[in-house]
């Protein structure tokens, strides 16, 4: 996010400014079905507890995304279907733009990673030799920055094992 809104750029029109950040992990199933229910309530909408115990399986937790299903069934009033369609199609819209962006400069490292972790494999070490195996060689130091963007960007999560610097 801060890469996003530039906070640390001069020309940014945020650059300096006081600000109050908060980190939000993913909910559990539990505090994704509250937060939902406890919006629903707000809004005075009544939501079938199956519609919400799918937007959560499929939402898996993501803050955002909860918060824009409920947004589409509460203010364009969208059955529980054309607002989960909804959400799925804007999160896939911008998951890849921004993937885009991110591996522009090493695509087929960022890839070769990517398919590695979707593999299973999920071992600093083990994960580079399968992208080597692909790619060629990959300094140590520039395999560890490529996997440190991929989690800060949010595409990986790091599960304790890697050692990433």
């Amino acid at each position: 996010m801060r890469d996003f809104l530039k906070l640390g750029d001069r020309g940014s029109p945020l650059f300096g400014r006081a600000r109050l950040e908060i980190s939000l992990r993913k909910f559990s199933r539990t505090q994704s079905l509250d937060f939902l229910r406890s919006g629903f309530r707000e809004a005075g909408l009544v939501v079938d507890g199956g519609e919400l115990a799918e937007a959560v399986e499929k939402l898996d937790g993501i803050v955002g995304w909860l918060t824009l299903y409920g947004y589409y069934r509460v203010l364009y009033g969208f059955s529980h279907r054309e607002a989960l369609e909804r959400v799925e199609s804007d999160a896939v819209e911008l998951v890849v733009g921004e993937l885009e962006k991110l591996v522009k400069h090493s695509p087929r490292r960022y890839v070769a990673i990517l398919w590695a972790v979707s593999l299973g494999l999920d071992k600093w070490s083990t994960i580079k030799h399968y992208v080597e195996g692909i790619v060629g060689y990959v300094p140590d130091s520039k395999f560890s920055k490529l996997l440190r963007n991929l989690v800060r960007y949010g595409f990986l999560e790091k599960t304790g094992g890697w050692n990433i610097g």
